[in-house]
């Protein structure tokens, strides 16, 4: 459960900052909405690349060792 706590800030800290760089990307298109959702992709897709290295780093403390 804590665990959960601990990534919901992270979350929210990657979706706030990709909105901001949406906003940017969307005043500079004129297309403030297109922009804003833009950011929230890119902030979840920063948010999912930056979570995996930890699920790895606890698989390979010991399952995949006996696959080797």
């Amino acid at each position: 459960m804590n665990d959960k706590k601990e990534k919901r800030p992270r979350l929210a800290r990657y979706i706030a900052i990709g909105m901001l760089l949406g906003l940017s990307l969307g005043a500079g298109m004129k297309n403030i909405p297109a922009g804003m959702g833009i950011g929230l992709a890119l902030g979840m897709m920063f948010y999912q690349l930056s979570s995996k290295p930890d699920k790895e780093k606890d698989d390979k403390s010991g399952k995949n060792d006996s696959a080797e």
